[in-house]
């Protein structure tokens, strides 16, 4: 008998174990449903082809007229326009796939209404990356990306919808000036937010590349500085 509550304490412990490193797909499924049906706000930043909400709690690292890199709890993400949807949108009537290649964790497919109550779907997938994950956000305005633990994933997901809802995009500037451009790099922010290195102490940050001008939020939620336009 006692050798058999020893084997049963065992299974337990193993069992709990791999209930906490399980993947936390309902967790991240109930985030993405609160971000989909979450108040709304006015932009707040303003770049010359779109413009956004940026709630607080997230830091803006850095930007420019395409793109961005925030923060959120130490959690570096990026968030780009989807210019090749928009054009194929304008002219081809549908969104394009995108999305990366590699081992999926999970993908969902879901809406949401933006601050101009129009609708819009959107794919959010998780791809595995050993003891990470990355996460890759798109619909038919932006695409965003993280790389981070698992922990992380339900409030990154709630975050990038939730920024994603409160973008506003002018579709008759962005379809004149890339419309025309026979190669449009809507993939760099994502490459650029990785340095293609390993990390000697195993910590996500080391991966990431430093961004001098960028200092965490503040408790009253004022954000970080920017070198970007406004």
């Amino acid at each position: 008998m006692k050798y058999v509550r020893i084997l049963i304490c065992l299974l337990l412990m193993i069992c709990t174990g791999c209930a906490e490193s399980g993947f936390p797909e309902e967790e991240t499924l109930s985030a993405l449903a609160e971000a989909e049906v979450c108040d709304t706000n006015r932009p707040n930043y303003e770049h010359v082809y779109y413009s956004y909400y940026l709630q607080p709690g997230t830091g803006r690292i850095s930007s420019d007229e395409t793109g961005n890199v925030f923060s959120w709890h130490g959690n570096k993400f990026t968030m780009n326009l989807n210019i090749a949807a928009v054009i194929n949108n304008a002219y081809y009537g549908g969104q394009e796939p995108g999305g990366v290649n590699g081992n999926v964790l999970m993908s969902h497919e879901g809406s949401y209404l933006d601050i101009n109550h129009i609708s819009h779907n959107y794919v959010f997938s998780v791809y595995d990356a050993g003891e990470h994950v990355l996460l890759d956000y798109r619909d038919d305005r932006v695409f965003m990306n993280a790389y981070t633990v698992y922990a992380e994933v339900p409030g990154l997901a709630e975050t990038m919808l939730e920024t994603a809802r409160n973008v506003q995009i002018d579709r008759v500037a962005i379809l004149e000036v890339f419309s025309y451009r026979e190669t449009i790099s809507n993939m760099r922010k994502r490459l650029d937010l990785f340095e293609d290195i390993s990390p000697e102490n195993g910590v996500i940050d080391e991966l990431l590349i430093k961004h001098d001008d960028y200092t965490e939020p503040a408790e009253d939620g004022s954000v970080s500085p920017s070198t970007g336009d406004e």
